[in-house]
């Protein structure tokens, strides 16, 4: 294998005169920006930890701009975007490249890394997530742990 390709353009030659010249190959080229097709939950979830990284400024969640419902998402340390309207209480640990959405609800001893919390949803006292993404109006029981997990709309996990 040949490692020092320098640009697309070269890439590509050596693509077609590799033994993959009876393969479908697609590709785009961009001035600048990000660009990601997400065809699996691994995909979205590493998304995900590249918008929540600020890999992919402008686009951040406290800029609102795929964001058309007027929500206030502020940044804390860490990568730990908060809406202004969750309510997140006394002992609970939001660690690095979190999420929180409007109107969530988050209890006492819960510990949040790396994972989203969509609006609406509420997580109850000792859950532990890592790696997830909870969509809306999900409710997660006490003691819950979510490990690399996508929790669809409106789910209830006791």
């Amino acid at each position: 294998d040949n490692f020092d390709i320098q640009d697309m353009d070269t890439m590509m030659n050596e693509i077609l005169e590799s033994e993959l010249v009876d393969s479908t190959i697609y590709s785009a080229y961009t001035k600048s920006g990000f660009g990601s097709r997400v065809q699996n939950p691994y995909l979205y979830n590493q998304v995900l930890d590249k918008v929540l990284s600020r890999w992919v400024y402008p686009i951040v969640p406290e800029r609102n701009m795929l964001n058309s419902t007027g929500s206030t998402v502020s940044l804390q340390n860490n990568c730990v975007y908060r809406s202004k309207s969750a309510v997140v209480k006394k002992g609970a640990e939001l660690g690095r490249g979190t999420f929180i959405g409007d109107k969530v609800v988050i209890e006492p001893g819960c510990a949040i890394v790396q994972s989203a919390v969509e609006a609406g949803s509420s997580l109850g006292q000792g859950a532990k997530i890592n790696g997830s993404i909870v969509m809306k109006n999900c409710k997660i029981g006490d003691g819950a742990v979510l490990n690399n997990c996508i929790v669809g709309e409106g789910a209830e996990i006791p």
